[in-house]
């Protein structure tokens, strides 16, 4: 009896350590998956996604793998991450748009946005800008909108994100000056800016630096920044509104998930985590030379959590007045 109550006193102790360890975050030599649901190679989302694995993988001293899961319009990506169980290592590095924009436009989805998605952190917010192939007749907005109505169905716009921003902005111009354009869906912005450079569509939307450098260098042509002021990168470009267009502040945003459920502590220590990466000069100047539209600003998971019911409603409106539906 007295050796059983001994050696009670050293497993107990032994078996409560090894409970806590299982339950906490990170599971020794289990990886995180952080799931981008765009293809491998997308600069503003695969390739800012392994900037920040590669320091996640140091500081929390698990492997971090960046799993591609492109489809449906972010749908599927989304869904690995909602269907996983919350204990922090598997993530989603997705669009904000996709969880605020979607809900109003798909009625059958594998998931609930506001319930199977524990906000994390705001990684990154970049707005937009059109730009079109040089073949196209119109060196600003006006001019397009003018060469558009005077030839209904002949320019086409692509989009990788069917019922995204890149997708919503150019429907939105379309029903705001009854102009006939026709919509190609891509799966990801590497394969629509190909057919862009090469005249096989006219028109798309863009953020990041290769798309600029394509403009600078007289490949493209900007037309105009969907923001309410001017971008730093490009200065010089009028946005919607200066253009006579109203209405057209749209943000891009990249933000980190985990699945509905993450315990609290869990939320916490991947906030800070993200959060002291996405604050290094370093990481931050890396950032901005991929999408030099970027402004990195990570937050709190509450602040996420606000911005993304804010866009919710804004989006909501904005979807069915244009009454775009995916079958």
């Amino acid at each position: 009896m007295r050796t059983s109550r001994k050696l009670a006193m050293f497993v107990m102790p032994a078996l409560l350590c090894a409970a806590l360890s299982a339950a906490g975050f990170p599971e020794a030599g289990k990886p995180v998956r952080l799931v981008v649901p765009f293809p491998a190679g997308s600069p503003a989302f695969d390739g800012t996604a392994r900037i920040l694995a590669d320091r996640l993988r140091a500081s929390l001293g698990v492997p971090v793998i960046v799993e591609n899961r492109p489809g449906a319009g972010t749908v599927l990506g989304n869904q690995v991450v909602a269907s996983a169980a919350p204990d922090g290592h598997t993530l989603l590095y997705g669009v904000g748009t996709s969880l605020t924009m979607l809900p109003h436009q798909l009625a059958k989805r594998p998931y609930d946005e506001l319930r199977d998605f524990t906000p994390v952190t705001m990684v990154a917010t970049s707005p937009l800008f059109l730009m079109a192939h040089p073949s196209v007749p119109a060196a600003n907005l006006r001019e397009l909108v003018a060469f558009a109505k005077a030839n209904p169905g002949k320019l086409s716009f692509a989009s990788w994100q069917f019922g995204g921003i890149n997708h919503v902005v150019l429907e939105q111009l379309k029903v705001d000056t009854g102009i006939d354009m026709v919509h190609v869906p891509y799966k990801g912005p590497d394969d629509a800016l190909k057919d862009l450079l090469e005249g096989r569509i006219h028109l798309m939307m863009g953020a990041s630096q290769v798309q600029i450098g394509f403009v600078q260098k007289g490949k493209l042509r900007a037309l105009a920044a969907a923001s309410k002021g001017r971008m730093r990168s490009m200065p010089d470009l009028p946005t919607f509104a200066e253009q006579g267009f109203p209405g057209y502040d749209h943000l891009g945003s990249i933000a980190v998930w985990g699945p509905g459920g993450l315990p609290a502590d869990t939320i916490r220590r991947l906030n800070e985590e993200f959060g002291r990466i996405l604050r290094d000069p370093g990481v931050v100047a890396h950032f901005m030379r991929i999408v030099p539209t970027f402004d990195v600003s990570p937050s709190a998971p509450e602040e996420l959590a606000a911005f993304l019911r804010a866009q919710h409603e804004l989006m909501g409106q904005l979807i069915r007045r244009l009454g775009i539906r995916i079958e």
